[in-house]
This record gives C-alpha cells, sequence and structure tokens, in this order.
C-alpha cells in the first residue's frame, strides 16, 4: 500500500477513486492489470490525434478522454494489488504507458499550435516542456522511493531493478533499464532532500511536479483550446515551482538536522 502523504492530492481526491470503478467491473474477469494497462497505453494516444485536429469540438474530446485515461492509469495498480499481480513487468509496461501518452499528447498539442500559426519553433517549445515534463515526474519518482524506502514503507530501487537479468531482453526491459539509468542520475539531486518522519510536508510540496498534476493541467488547457498554454506552464510555471520546492527543501532539511543536533 502507497503512503498517502507520497500521492498526489488530485488522484487521492478524483482520479483514484474513479478509477476503482473499473476494478470493481473487472476484478473477478480473467482481465490482468497489464491487460487494462496497455488498453489505457492505446487510448491514450488517441489523445494526441482530437488534439491534432485543432477545432474546439476536437480539444474538448481529448481533455475529456484524457481526464478518463488517467483514471484508468490509476485502476491497473489497483487491479494489481486487488488480483496480487504486481510485477516488474507491469511496472515497466505502466512507465511505457505514460511516455506514450505524454509524448502523444504533446505531439497533437503541438501539430495544432503549428497548424495554427506556422511558426516552427513550437516545436522547439514543445519538446522542451515534454522534457520538463519527464525531469519533473523522474525527480519525483526517485525522491518518492527514497522517502519511502527511509520512512519504512515498501520501495523499489531503481539501480537494483536495472541489474535485474530480465532488464536483457525486450524493447520492454531496455527502455526501463534506460529510465533506470536517468532515474539514477536524478537520484543525485534529491539525497539532500528531508525524508525525516517531520518531512511529510516536503513530500507533499514535490507531489505536484508529479505526471497527474501535469495532465489535469494538458486537460484544463484542451477545454479552454489554448494549446500553447500547456508549453509555457510547464516550462516557466513548472520549473518555477520547481525551484520554489528546491529552497523550501533545503530549509526543511536544515531545521531537521538543527533539531537532531539539539536532541
Amino acid at each position: 500500500m502507497k503512503q498517502r502523504e507520497t500521492e498526489e492530492l488530485l488522484d487521492l481526491w478524483i482520479y483514484r477513486p474513479l478509477g476503482f470503478l473499473p476494478v470493481l467491473l473487472l476484478y473477478r474477469t480473467p482481465v490482468t492489470a497489464n491487460h487494462l494497462t496497455v488498453f489505457t497505453m492505446f487510448i491514450g494516444a488517441f489523445c494526441g490525434y482530437f488534439f491534432a485536429l485543432g477545432t474546439t469540438s476536437a480539444f474538448i474530446a481529448g481533455g475529456v478522454l484524457l481526464f478518463a485515461v488517467n483514471a484508468l492509469d490509476c485502476s491497473d495498480g489497483q487491479l494489481a494489488r486487488a488480483k496480487q499481480q504486481s510485477s516488474q513487468m507491469g511496472r515497466m509496461l505502466d512507465g511505457l504507458g505514460d511516455g506514450v501518452i505524454d509524448v502523444t499528447s504533446h505531439a497533437g498539442l503541438a501539430y495544432a499550435a503549428y497548424g495554427a500559426t506556422g511558426d516552427w519553433r513550437i516545436w522547439l517549445l514543445a519538446a522542451l516542456s515534454l522534457a520538463s515534463l519527464g525531469f519533473h515526474t523522474t525527480l519525483l519518482d526517485a525522491y518518492r522511493h527514497r522517502y519511502t524506502a527511509t520512512s519504512g514503507g515498501a520501495s523499489r530501487d531503481a539501480t537494483q531493478e536495472q541489474m535485474n537479468p530480465a532488464g536483457k531482453a525486450g524493447l520492454c526491459f531496455r527502455a526501463y533499464r534506460v529510465y533506470c539509468v536517468v532515474q539514477s542520475a536524478i537520484s543525485g539531486m534529491v539525497n539532500a532532500w528531508p525524508v525525516d518522519a517531520r518531512a511529510k510536508r516536503s513530500i507533499r510540496l514535490v507531489s505536484f511536479l508529479g505526471s497527474t498534476t501535469h495532465r489535469t493541467v494538458i486537460i484544463l488547457c484542451a477545454l479552454a483550446c489554448k494549446p500553447m498554454w500547456v508549453f509555457w506552464i510547464f516550462l516557466v510555471g513548472g520549473n518555477a515551482y520547481l525551484i520554489v520546492c528546491l529552497w523550501c527543501n533545503r530549509s526543511t532539511r536544515q531545521q531537521v538536522l538543527r533539531t537532531r543536533g539539539n536532541a
């Protein structure tokens, strides 16, 4: 069971309760969590298609579909735990699915914006936005694993999974090995971040850098028919918020160290 403070609030309040409904329907069927993950990835790719059409109705359809996809993205993990089907392959498929959904959504938004303006720099802006999204979510993942392991919860370590012999076969395993290498490199940034039991505020603060928050921004911008807003919000707003997190976590760690020194 995941620790509540490491979860995104939008997941806890909206997407995860909705994601439990498919679990109730599928629990007694032969459908596995991996089946649901692949289905979600396939449906999620269509969000980019709708965004690329660039019409008002298509943007709204893509936003509504992405909302449903994010709820389903919370279903596979719940189904895996309910059926005791948790596996390394499932984690890899889930990560691959997230990447497909994020890339296709950005590509569709960029195509629509480019079609409306003809400015090639939109593709560069979209690429930087996607890179920011990937960095934010990977940073949160690394911090979440370290926090969970240090505070007594069960956590998987990216470096250990990278060394798993199963990672030597298959495209999915190779992609996951690359992700593990990247996460291990980023982990150096979070090694100094607080993981004391009193640091729940820090992990909650960083949790807003997660994929659900990013996708919700895409949904709202799509409903407003403003694809360019997504790129600027991720690049400017997202990275500004990351700087705030860095400063707050540094301050929290100093307080924790002072408290330990006075104990």
